[in-house]
């Protein structure tokens, strides 16, 4: 079985099938070289056996569960797509940075003109050093220190500090509005993960349908080698019937042209063989050239559940779905954040101030040295005229989003029966393809018999021989098809990697602040 994920046991069973593949997720996660080395060097310790010829000598061993982790861990598309999920993370954090204590210094120089008796004046440079601490939290609070000191005061202290804090009331109270960045920067990095866990599992279903195409290929290869024996046999057996007169030259010419098309298709065979191989290393993210000696993956088989059963397991654990809900949730909430701008744009604020610069500014102004102010302040747009339009755009996406979670459901519950039937099918064709195949060999081991005693023509011999050929060629395929379809039945389930449960479907999320 394929990845050693076992045979499942109905829902519960498709649930287990993906422990063996989180393991392999977790590993190829660490991104370490170290992992990277270890894998190549297994595989390149289990060639040494394996050297039967030349050619083979130079392939790696290389078993399905291998070659998951290799493309998990150096497949450039996937990497690719990691850097998304990094920046999706850089981007939280510096949503977080809105929260965090800001220091700035400052070193001002400025000339101030002092005027004393009427017509007198003078010029007093003063040296400013400035240090001002602010912080603001998610309910709106701001807090903001100033503290100025006067290298050259004159009689003063040259000291002048001034504390303030302000909180949003009405329109911008709370964490609905003021955590609003953090939020929205949580919820791109959910999805940007959901997105990654999506493209692994397509990942994973494309290196298993890769490396079951080579198999496919590889036992084309031998068959349609065997099959060409064959021909030439019959065909030398049949020019020397004709050199005896027990056939005709019509007969040989037959055998010839069937003896050209086993050619043709082994050619084009091997020619498909290298290319597909050639597509496996992409995948495992190995040189373009490498070669592999793959072992054999039994069909993974799994217990189906009905085709409800199918669907309640993919809506539990469909990340495109969870991310449709995650959509709806931040609508309703940009929706209410809307609505909260029908209210006054009010914030109360206290200041303290202690003035403490030249003793002749003092004067000069007539302020005191502290100073307590509160009051309120408002925004600039009195009348909100576009509060409405806001309002309508935002319960419109609301709405927009509740109609893509239905569709979605449709959508998921016609992928997961597709899915089911495919792997229902690919199953249930496995015993007649191989009793075809049976039949196929049958006839033609009679055909070749009773040519060979002189009781049929080689015409018989030639139509069984193709006969056999479509046999094995679709026997290979199907089994190709059961692995393959099992795969993808568990991708459509959402249970083939496993997720974090808090990017699983839920219809009620906390914002993950």
């Amino acid at each position: 079985m394929p990845v050693g994920l076992g045979k499942a046991a109905g829902v519960e069973g498709a649930l287990e099938a993906r422990g063996r593949l989180t393991a392999l997720r977790s590993l190829a996660k660490a991104r370490s070289p170290l992992l990277v080395g270890a894998c190549w060097l297994m595989v390149s310790i289990a060639t040494l056996p394996a050297a039967r010829a030349s050619d083979e000598a130079s392939r790696r061993a290389l078993d399905l569960e291998t070659a998951i982790t290799l493309a998990l861990d150096g497949n450039l598309r996937f990497a690719l797509s990691a850097l998304g999920t990094q920046q999706s993370r850089l981007n939280v954090a510096g949503a977080k940075n809105r929260y965090s204590l800001n220091l700035r210094p400052e070193i001002v120089s400025e000339a101030v003109r002092v005027e004393s008796g009427g017509a007198q004046t003078s010029t007093d440079r003063q040296t400013l050093l400035g240090l001002t601490a602010s912080k603001s939290t998610q309910f709106g609070t701001d807090f903001s220190l100033d503290v100025q000191h006067a290298l050259d005061s004159g009689t003063g202290n040259g000291l002048r500090w001034t504390v303030q804090v302000s909180q949003p009331l009405l329109r911008r109270f709370g964490r609905l509005v003021n955590a609003e960045p953090l939020v929205a920067a949580h919820s791109a990095l959910m999805a940007a993960e959901r997105i990654l866990i999506q493209q692994e599992a397509d990942l994973v279903v494309e290196v298993v349908s890769s490396y079951q195409d080579v198999l496919r290929l590889g036992q084309q290869v031998e068959a349609d080698r065997a099959s060409q024996a064959r021909i030439e046999l019959l065909a030398r057996v049949t020019g020397a019937k004709e050199r005896l007169g027990r056939a005709s030259r019509v007969d040989t010419l037959r055998v010839d042209l069937e003896l050209g098309e086993v050619r043709s298709r082994l050619e084009n065979t091997v020619e498909a063989l290298a290319l597909a191989q050639t597509d496996l290393a992409v995948l495992i993210g190995a040189p373009l050239d490498a070669r592999f000696a793959l072992a054999a993956a039994p069909a993974l088989e799994l217990e189906l559940p009905s085709i409800a059963q199918a669907v309640q397991v993919a809506l539990a654990n469909r990340l495109d779905y969870a991310q449709s809900l995650q959509d709806l949730l931040d609508a309703k909430r940009n929706q209410a954040i809307a609505r909260r701008g029908r209210l006054p744009d009010v914030a109360a604020f206290a200041r303290y101030e202690s003035a403490g610069l030249s003793a002749a500014l003092q004067n000069q102004s007539g302020a005191t040295d502290r100073s307590v102010m509160v009051g309120l302040t408002s925004g600039r747009d009195v009348f909100a005229r576009d509060v409405r339009v806001d309002m309508a755009r935002a319960a419109l996406e609301a709405t927009a989003s509740a109609r893509r979670v239905e569709i979605l459901q449709q959508v998921v519950a016609r992928s997961v029966q597709q899915a089911w039937l495919a792997y229902r099918r690919a199953g249930s064709q496995i015993l007649l393809l191989e009793r075809n195949l049976d039949h196929a060999r049958s006839r033609r081991d009679l055909a070749t018999r009773l040519f060979g005693i002189g009781r049929g023509d080689n015409f018989s011999v030639v139509d069984a021989e193709d006969a056999f050929a479509r046999a094995e060629r679709d026997l290979f395929s199907g089994r190709v098809d059961v692995t393959v379809e099992a795969h993808r039945l568990l991708r459509s389930l959402g249970t083939l990697v496993e997720a974090p449960e808090r990017l699983r479907p839920k219809e009620e999320r906390d914002d993950g602040v």
